[in-house]
């Protein structure tokens, strides 16, 4: 379930862009709205350039503290860097190409470089992909890898800054390539991010090209029906979807993060559930599947109700999340049978 999410906040070019390559993103999120969204549960932010600073100053606390997290941050080129992002200590310099027509000329020459030892990224994408121009400079760092600088070595705009605190990663640069991609303009903005994504997804040890989906079966009563139902492995041979068992009380965030579905049978322990509520939520708000076959005494999620006979009553409360499947049963074969209809409906 690792993501990469792209932040805009609704320009045309910006969302155009998104769309271009959103077989190699996850999830736009809407800068005005960013706080309802937990950056934790992306592997990588991208922020891409002329996109509104003041609103995005607003959430710069949110930023920052994701990458002191662990978050990787990727930021193209946005006016107020140095002022919002506060991980490392960035200086701006307003420092442009001397020739904004360079490649009119009859010997064009951009003064830009890959410096050695080259940064892994610059075997994906080429000096030609990263030449068209910049919007100001950062100083150079003595903790960072720099990507592309000006030729004199002076000045730098692309940065890698890798184990920052808590592990993060900040990648930062003053070229623009989103923004004139989502405009048609500049053939080498395209180019440069038909190379990046697929870099950035590398990276990440993201593999876009999984067809396996993972459902994880909780087990908490040690009993032939509940432990292991008889049947159940069969039911879900040749599917493409991948079945484990995990132990309820060994159920972490990181089972959580790598599971496509999670099936809860009737006989558990609704007290310990209760109290990993929240991980639950988290796991249904990053787009999980979360089956019970349940009667339930304890409402150990907002949005249940307890089990009562009463067909009404039974139903005075819909689940609020389209991705939660709440069955009242415990016949043994629904608990066979029940977990692989649930996903070949989410499919």
């Amino acid at each position: 379930m690792e993501k990469i999410g792209y932040v805009t906040w609704g320009n045309a070019a910006q969302v155009r862009s998104f769309q271009d390559f959103a077989h190699l993103l996850d999830n736009m999120l809407y800068l005005r709205e960013l706080d309802r969204h937990d950056l934790g549960a992306y592997a990588a932010i991208v922020i891409r350039d002329t996109i509104d600073c003041v609103a995005l100053r607003a959430h710069a606390r949110q930023l920052n503290d994701y990458v002191r997290n662990g978050g990787v941050l990727i930021v193209f080129s946005i006016r107020d860097t140095e002022n919002i992002i506060d991980v490392v200590d960035l200086k701006w310099q307003p420092v442009n190409a001397r020739d904004w027509l360079w490649w009119t000329r009859p010997n064009p020459y951009l003064e830009v470089r890959q410096p050695e030892p080259r940064h892994p990224i610059c075997d994906a994408i080429s000096l030609a992909d990263m030449n068209w121009h910049w919007m100001g400079a950062l100083e150079k760092h003595p903790e960072v890898e720099h990507i592309l600088t000006l030729d004199d070595d002076s000045l730098s705009l692309f940065m890698d800054f890798q184990n920052l605190e808590g592990r993060g990663r900040l990648m930062v640069t003053t070229l623009d390539p989103p923004g004139h991609n989502g405009e048609r303009f500049m053939p080498a903005t395209t180019r440069f991010l038909e190379a990046f994504y697929p870099w950035l997804n590398r990276e990440l040890g993201i593999d876009r090209e999984r067809r396996t989906l993972s459902l994880t079966y909780v087990r908490a009563l040690d009993s032939t029906w509940d432990w292991e139902p008889p049947g159940l492995a069969e039911t879900f041979e040749g599917t493409g979807i991948s079945l484990r068992y995990h132990g309820l009380y060994d159920l972490d965030d990181a089972v959580l993060r790598h599971s496509d579905f999670i099936y809860i049978p009737n006989n558990t322990d609704e007290i310990f559930l209760r109290s990993r509520a929240a991980n639950f939520l988290a796991y249904l708000e990053r787009g999980g599947h979360l089956m019970l076959s349940s009667q339930p005494a304890i409402a150990w999620l907002p949005f249940m109700s307890t089990f009562a006979a009463s067909g009404a009553a039974a139903r005075s409360k819909r689940p609020a999340y389209p991705n939660l499947s709440w069955g009242l049963c415990d016949c043994h074969r629904a608990q066979r049978l029940l977990p692989q209809r649930f996903v070949a409906e989410a499919r």
